[in-house]
């Protein structure tokens, strides 16, 4: 690997992936604003897939996601990625052999 060798192919990233959120943000990219519409994968959770070239291997974008919502309980995603909870809550339970309901109240009690 040689930074001069690979410096337009990560500017070329950088433009790509880059989306300005304005709000005194900025720019940032794509992946942190957990698109997954444009970059889901799913074999992973995610609602939908977006194309194979931009998606991240093995579910990386949706395991960031999940560890982001552990680490920060209070934050609200929006409605994809709340699906995504909803359908990983779903498969847990299923595996467990449970509904959801009965793993709340064996989880409280």
């Amino acid at each position: 690997f040689s930074l001069p060798g690979s410096a337009h192919k990560i500017v070329n990233f950088i433009e790509t992936f880059s989306v300005d959120v304005g709000k005194g943000t900025g720019h940032v990219l794509g992946y942190s604003l957990f698109d997954f519409a444009r970059f889901g994968d799913a074999k992973y959770g995610a609602p939908q897939n977006g194309p194979k070239d931009v998606q991240l291997d093995q579910g990386k974008l949706e395991k960031s996601f999940l560890s982001f919502k552990q680490n920060h309980a209070t934050w609200e995603p929006d409605a994809m990625g709340k699906r995504i909870i909803k359908t990983l809550n779903r498969f847990r339970s299923e595996a467990l052999g449970v509904t959801p309901e009965e793993e709340t109240d064996s989880s409280s009690a």
